[in-house]
């Protein structure tokens, strides 16, 4: 008995604690690593943002176009077709989460070394609905005709 009111005792006083919000440092880059804090972001500077090597400048507004998204390093491989930096209608440009480079965002599938019939295979099974993704990839399965999900598969590098 007396163990059980020590334990609820602690839990008593740890519980409330460990429950209250944390504060990230001053320096934290919160645009980085969003956390669940009440605090709001850094206002974003209008001047264009670089990336090192590559011959592009690109503001936040042009970097977040998920239906034009940048191409950094457009030297490095040939002209992507339309759908890959353009999209259209409910299907955003490829380049928007996978990037021209077919690495992907953090929350974004790495493409390279995937092979092109693999690739089709897995759009044709989300426009059948054989393969579900309630975040994208479901919608922009059915919105991608076959012939685009060929020309988006052919452009992947290989793996690096």
């Amino acid at each position: 008995m007396r163990r059980t009111i020590r334990a609820l005792a602690v839990a008593a006083l740890v519980l409330p604690a460990a429950t209250q919000s944390q504060q990230p440092p001053a320096d934290y880059p919160v645009w980085a690593f969003p956390l669940k804090v009440e605090r709001p972001l850094p206002k974003e500077e209008p001047q264009p943002k670089t990336l090192p090597g590559s011959p592009k400048a690109y503001t936040q507004q042009e970097i977040d176009d998920l239906f034009n998204p940048p191409d950094w390093f457009p030297d490095r491989a040939p002209a992507p077709p339309a759908i890959i930096l353009k999209g259209h209608g409910d299907v955003p440009g490829c380049a928007a989460c996978h990037l021209t480079s077919g690495l992907g965002h953090p929350e974004s599938a790495d493409l390279t070394g995937l092979s092109v019939a693999y690739m089709v295979e897995q759009m044709k099974d989300f426009k059948s609905g054989a393969r579900i993704d309630t975040a994208r990839m479901t919608k922009i399965g059915k919105a991608t005709s076959d012939e685009e999900s060929q020309q988006a598969a052919e452009q992947v590098p290989v793996a690096r």
